[in-house]
């Protein structure tokens, strides 16, 4: 508008009937209650918050439907209904309905493919903005006594453990979930959403103490990472190329050290963290810059990483009493290299025996109560047969070492 001016040119704006008004015609919809029109091409996020009545216009791609698709599952049911209006004032103008699942296959869009979708009174944002408003309430006057007298510090311990019971249900889930081609049961979800929800408070109740400080807000929170994630992938937003995940890696924690203006890829990161954790990250930052290690993506480390472990483990069992807390350290950096070779997270994979040890010797506490046997003072074979039994209620080896469940 502005270079028509600059050129001189007469421009004149006659008023005409938008799509919209066809689209509303049609639908027998009045949209002064309520309903919106957003862009197809911006839906994710211009959707956040919009609950109700929606015309999403300008879906002209398969792509593009699928990216609606996938957006409005998060708050609807796959057989959701959704209107899809074609070529509306034209002779072959055509206005159906098809389930929100099969919206990205069922029809061929154009450039004049609209669509509308009652999407009820529930979206993520929605609800976002009802638990802010909740964490807010317990905090505020009249609210709970417990909640008002928090800190940041005191509330500290929580966030470990949510994250924790989190890594729990992970682990609870099967190793390659998810699983396009055969889907999870929803029933072994069920721990996740829980316990998601839970470490998702500790994000917003942190949020409203920072809110309270005047320091940040959520949204502040939320736009934050969403700018860093963009950062971080240049090779996404960016005209950054990649071979690779590795090279996504090396990328990210070069970033990140210009982000943060550092003198070491290794400031930022926490000693404190559990120890397999804290070695596996060191590993990464280092083959970060070329170092091999012996991990995932190294150059020629196949069965470096192996053979590394057996050669610690034989070191260890002929060394002296005053070597071996050094040299045990050399197994477990070795066995982190292993797993990291593998693809494996050592704390995960750890954690993971853990949880099966534990249900194990649940399991076997169990039988020796049915046949009022008291663990304490039963002999080591009664205690062994109990445990190789225990494994066969947990699908496990009998055969194993009384403690490699």
């Amino acid at each position: 508008m502005e270079l028509l001016r600059e050129c001189d040119v007469e421009l004149e704006v006659i008023p005409g009937m938008s799509f919209a008004d066809l689209a509303w015609a049609r639908l027998g919809v009045d949209p002064l209650r309520g309903a919106r029109v957003i862009d197809g091409r911006c839906f994710a996020v211009d959707s956040a918050g919009a609950a109700g009545q929606v015309l999403i216009a300008q879906c002209d791609s398969a792509a593009l439907l699928s990216d609606v698709k996938l957006t409005l599952l998060e708050s609807l049911a796959p057989a959701h209904p959704v209107t899809v209006l074609q070529r509306l004032g034209l002779a072959d103008e055509s206005v159906f309905e098809v389930e929100l699942a099969d919206l990205d296959r069922a029809f061929e869009p154009d450039h004049l493919t609209s669509l509308f979708v009652d999407t009820g009174a529930s979206t993520p944002a929605v609800e976002l903005v009802r638990l802010i408003a909740l964490a807010e309430r317990l905090r505020g006057p009249g609210g709970c006594p417990w909640d008002a007298a928090q800190t940041h510090h005191s509330l500290a311990r929580h966030v470990l453990e949510e994250a924790y019971e989190v890594v729990e249900a992970i682990e609870r889930l099967p190793a390659d979930a998810p699983r396009p081609g055969e889907p999870t049961p929803a029933d072994d979800y069920a721990a996740l959403e829980d316990e998601l929800g839970d470490l998702l408070f500790q994000v917003v109740i942190h949020s409203v103490l920072a809110a309270e400080e005047g320091a940040f807000t959520i949204t502040d929170v939320a736009r934050g990472i969403h700018d860093k994630l963009v950062r971080r992938h240049p090779h996404v937003f960016g005209d950054v190329e990649v071979s690779g995940a590795d090279e996504v890696v090396g990328n990210w924690e070069q970033i990140k050290k210009a982000e943060k203006a550092s003198t070491s890829l290794l400031e930022g990161l926490t000693p404190g963290l559990p120890s397999l954790l804290y070695a596996h990250k060191l590993m990464r930052k280092a083959e970060a810059v070329g170092l091999t290690t012996g991990g995932a993506g190294a150059a020629g480390a196949a069965g470096a990483a192996g053979a590394r472990l057996v050669g610690a483990v034989d070191d260890l069992a002929g060394a002296r009493p005053a070597e071996s807390e050094r040299l045990l350290g050399e197994v477990l950096a070795a066995a982190v290299m292993v797993a990291r070779d593998s693809g494996i997270d050592a704390e995960s994979a750890l954690r993971g025996w853990a949880a099966r040890f534990r249900d194990r010797f649940v399991a076997m506490e169990d039988l020796a109560s049915e046949r009022g046997i008291h663990l304490d003072s039963a002999t080591t074979d009664t205690v062994d047969a109990l445990w190789a039994e225990a494994a066969s209620m947990h699908d496990l080896d009998a055969s194993r070492a009384p403690l490699d469940p």
